[in-house]
């Protein structure tokens, strides 16, 4: 399916495991793999920002929040009306201490979709947090 291939795809441009490794751990042939890794570094040449979402999230995942929050705001550059990619932007920025950045991606994020739970939790913290760093 798609989002197997995306992920093994991933983590091959990722270079954690080597393409040979990849193939062994997934059971499938090495040129598939190959094939995948391909594919994804030419859309992620190309901008496309589902596979630097994807990218983002594998990113965090691994606590590279400095190149997870670059994915995410490509993805956002690209594709302004995707609520998930200002959330995950939001969090990344807000795990490295810049909290008004942050709390505009959340506010968008719920802009876009009004319920989601998440992005209004994160917001409320934020603004709580900011009510008691006042003077």
């Amino acid at each position: 399916n798609g989002a197997f291939k995306a992920k093994v795809g991933l983590e091959a441009v990722m270079g954690v495991k080597t393409v040979a490794q990849l193939a062994r751990e997934y059971e499938v042939h090495p040129m598939l793999v190959s094939q995948w890794k391909r594919t994804i570094r030419d859309r992620l040449k190309h901008d496309f920002w589902e596979a630097r979402y994807l990218l983002g999230v594998e990113l965090a995942t691994q606590e590279k929040i400095r190149e997870a929050q670059e994915q995410f705001a490509t993805v956002v550059r690209i594709n302004p009306g995707f609520a998930r990619g200002h959330l995950n932007l939001g969090v990344a920025l807000a795990k490295q201490s810049q909290l008004n950045e942050a709390a505009v991606h959340f506010s968008e994020a719920l802009r876009l979709d009004p319920t989601n739970r998440l992005a209004q939790q994160y917001l409320q913290t934020l603004q709580a947090l900011s009510r008691t760093q006042r003077p």
